[in-house]
């Protein structure tokens, strides 16, 4: 291979340099949360397949024209500059707040805008829109911010609930609807756990999404391919769901666990297999037909080349070194974590230890998880819930075990607000929120707790997004995190329920290091 080839495919692999950096952002800022949240795990295919669309279209792509830019040498460099100044602060955020899906989705709105404006400059206009829908599809393997998702998500479940509750009251079989649970004679069916969504929803959406793509349906066509996801993700979860609770009928709540996550996998198949039917069917009735390839006039060159590619990989090595160094600057190394133990033999009551179902734990991924049950002197019934998550198994679901969340998925109603309870444990001070909800006129108070290994005294775990962003220019991540809620149920006041709760930390809650 002579010189003159070897620098066309440098100056060609410089040129697409900056795809690859911001692909490699792409998967390290989702990948984690791909592998922690089985929800979101078909987020490891979505850059797959649009490659494959990518692939399926280069062939067919226009000739390139960047009108208007040819003078502009400088360009790819200046832009490649100002996105890097966005990318670098965006990254601190994201690597001190692992867990923060509205990071997540200013990184990868960044790198896919980065890639069309790479295809920008290297081809035009005419690119952009040749390429855009698999670039887009990228898109859809980023977890729903959880203002979207949990109300969505949280709605379509109870419609999940109470279809099957009247299915079943038809076929003359008890079931009550509580919240996303089932209440039958003989225990509960969850649809999904409380805390989780509508099994194979978001997959089937991105199906739909991709075949529309594949097949290079009109508008109207992928719109229909979409309502026909969601239509088909609601029914297979409603059959899904009857047939849970008739296994839990027939052969009691520990069969039912067996079975519970293979069927939820078989709905995710069973969903693309049939949306697959449908976008074939769509085809063979729109004749096959695709858009012919538009080929624009001969004679353009793209601009961006060696100069932009040499200058975006040197501000983003730079860039990254600099965002390891900021944190090994101002925080402590944490080479132990803590461990949140509980006396129960100072309680003096018959403590009750629930196992969780399968379907928690591989939900969570908490590192450890506890769950008690007992009733009190006064008559209150106690429930108690610890998790932990250490240091690389921190995803957006360590934070939505809240009672806001869960809570109403669980037949609960919020009534109100209390002054938060601040507990303070040698050199540790925790708040917890306090809120009263109501069960079958039942008055429940919910005390929760939240904290890092990472943070002291002085500095309050950030849940808020100033909060977020604060901490991470002040140098300091979240490498745990620990839960522990207490639920009161019947208990006379909210006041009497603090004095109680207070002196059930200060007696049988220890938070001890761990080397």
């Amino acid at each position: 291979m002579n010189s003159k080839a070897v620098n066309r495919w440098l100056s060609l692999g410089m040129a697409w340099l900056p795809v690859v950096v911001f692909g490699v952002e792409y998967l390290s800022a989702l990948g984690q949360e791909w592998w922690l949240n089985e929800q979101y795990s078909y987020g490891f295919v979505v850059p797959i397949l649009a490659v494959y669309l990518v692939a399926l279209r280069w062939g067919e792509r226009p000739n390139p024209v960047v009108p208007g830019l040819q003078k502009l040498r400088m360009l790819p460099a200046i832009l490649w500059v100002g996105l890097a100044a966005v990318w670098f602060p965006l990254r601190l955020v994201l690597i001190a707040n692992p867990d923060w899906r509205s990071a997540m989705w200013a990184m990868a709105l960044l790198c896919v805008g980065g890639i069309l404006l790479q295809t920008l400059l290297r081809g035009g206009w005419g690119w952009v829109w040749h390429f855009l829908g698999p670039i887009l599809l990228l898109l859809l393997a980023v977890p729903w911010p959880g203002d979207i998702e949990q109300p969505l998500v949280q709605s379509l479940m109870r419609v999940v609930a109470g279809m099957t509750v009247e299915v079943l009251n038809l076929a003359g079989v008890y079931a009550e609807q509580s919240g996303n649970l089932i209440r039958l004679s003989t225990g509960l069916v969850g649809v999904e756990e409380a805390c989780s969504g509508v099994r194979s929803l978001q997959s089937t959406l991105m199906a739909a999404v991709f075949l529309g793509c594949l097949y290079r349906f009109p508008a109207w066509m992928r719109l229909g391919l979409i309502a026909m996801g969601l239509l088909l993700s609601l029914l297979l979860n409603i059959a899904r769901t009857l047939t849970l609770t008739a296994l839990t009928i027939r052969s009691g709540p520990q069969y039912m666990e067996q079975i519970h996550d293979p069927l939820g996998h078989a709905v995710a198949i069973v969903a693309f297999l049939l949306l697959l039917a449908c976008a074939f069917l769509f085809a063979r009735w729109r004749g096959n037909a695709t858009p012919a390839a538009l080929h624009a006039p001969e004679g353009t060159k793209p601009i961006a080349g060696w100069f932009g590619g040499v200058s975006f990989l040197t501000v983003w090595i730079a860039g990254m070194l600099l965002s390891h160094a900021w944190f090994s600057i101002h925080e402590a190394p944490v080479d132990n974590r803590l461990r949140t133990e509980l006396a129960w033999s100072k309680l003096g009551y018959e403590i009750d230890f629930p196992p969780f179902p399968s379907g928690v734990k591989g939900m969570l991924r908490y590192s450890e998880g506890l769950h008690a049950r007992w009733k009190a002197r006064s008559g209150a019934e106690w429930t108690v819930f610890a998790f932990s998550w250490d240091r690389g198994t921190i995803s957006s679901f360590a934070g939505v075990h809240r009672p806001e969340v869960c809570l109403p998925s669980a037949g609960l109603s919020k009534v109100a607000d209390a002054p938060p309870l601040l507990w303070e444990y040698t050199q540790k001070k925790i708040n917890f929120s306090v809120g009263v909800y109501a069960l079958d006129r039942w008055p429940v108070h919910v005390f929760y707790g939240l904290w890092s290994s990472a943070q002291d005294a002085a500095i309050p775990l950030a849940t808020t997004a100033g909060e977020r962003i604060a901490q991470a220019f002040a140098g300091q991540r979240v490498q745990d995190r620990h839960v522990l809620q207490i639920v009161l149920v019947g208990s006379s006041d909210i006041e009497t329920s603090r004095r109680e709760v207070q002196a059930f930390l200060d007696q049988a809650v220890q938070i001890t290091t761990v080397r």
